[in-house]
């Protein structure tokens, strides 16, 4: 199956440096469990942000879609898009190297959770 990549930046600039707003915490909840049940389904492969101090930067999300329209589609289902929070851009996704250490230290090696960085 095809894999995109599709950003999220949000709409708001200074939405970190200054804290959300209940919608948009509200949204921030049902973008995390959305992930969270895409991810289960084996549609969400990783989820990311890059970000410096000052909070400015993007989230990011690599999935599987059988097409360009599905994955649109998807992206634009994410609760933070779809409430206005955040714009996105998707991209065809081709991995063309994973790192040993990258992939060993992606999980927890013994919780399994991701390692906050």
């Amino acid at each position: 199956m095809p894999r995109y990549l599709y950003t999220l930046h949000a709409t708001r600039a200074d939405m970190v440096a200054t804290g959300m707003t209940a919608a948009e915490l509200e949204a921030f909840e049902a973008h995390g469990a959305h992930l969270e049940r895409l991810a289960a389904e084996g549609v969400v492969l990783l989820v990311a942000r890059a970000m410096d101090a000052a909070g400015d930067g993007f989230g990011l999300a690599i999935i599987e879609a059988p097409d360009d329209d599905a994955a649109h589609a998807l992206a634009a289902a994410d609760p933070f898009v779809a409430r206005g929070v955040a714009t996105t851009r998707v991209y065809p996704f081709h991995l063309s190297f994973l790192a040993p250490a990258l992939a060993a230290s992606a999980m927890g090696a013994s919780t399994g959770e991701p390692d906050g960085r």
